[in-house]
């Protein structure tokens, strides 16, 4: 490829060869031929740029139906927590009938859980669990909706609402919603 750009600039007449507008067409297309040869080569240049403003909130069903699976919940939400590790800002709302804001967004971690397991519950009195509210409720959390994520963790048993239309109009807004799915033993 280099002869083939080569060839026709030294077959011309001197006089007319070392022109400005030669020299800069003749070092543009060896530029042109390098990085072709470079791309078809496989050559890839990769870079992380961190980004401190995601945020996402851990939405756990407290509810009566999903009692049985609250150890796995736990251990699922202490798993998150031990490893996120200040990549990104973390909240943990619990919800049942209602919902309750049980660890503001933080980028620290070190007591987190510990804030998880000593926040009151929301009421269980009545067997309810309301997925769309809370939904709605932690999509009013976010400072960056744009870089968002919500994880709700339930055993998809939901008693008020309509959680999917819920979840449609919170993904047009731009935050994610992610589902992990806590089935019960019955």
């Amino acid at each position: 490829a280099v002869v083939l750009t080569m060839l026709p600039y030294f077959r011309m007449n001197k006089r007319y060869r070392c022109t400005r507008n030669r020299i800069v067409s003749i070092i543009c297309h060896l530029t042109v031929i390098s990085l072709c040869i470079l791309i078809f080569s496989g050559i890839t240049i990769t870079y992380d740029v961190p980004n401190t403003e995601n945020e996402v909130i851990l939405l756990v069903d407290t509810s009566f139906s999903g009692q049985e699976n609250e150890e796995d919940r736990n251990y699922f939400v202490e798993t998150v927590i031990n490893s996120t590790r200040s990549q990104f800002q973390l909240g943990v709302v619990t919800f049942g009938y209602d919902q309750v804001y049980a660890v503001p967004l933080t980028d620290d971690m070190d007591m987190a859980f510990q804030q998880y397991m000593e926040a009151p519950r929301p009421n269980q009195s009545l067997e309810a669990s309301d997925i769309a509210s809370a939904l709605k409720y932690a999509s009013t959390l976010f400072k960056h909706p744009d870089t968002a994520r919500i994880v709700l963790l339930s055993d998809g048993v939901e008693t008020d609402n309509e959680a999917a239309k819920v979840i449609r109009s919170i993904a047009a807004e731009g935050i994610k919603v992610d589902t992990v799915h806590f089935p019960n033993a019955e």
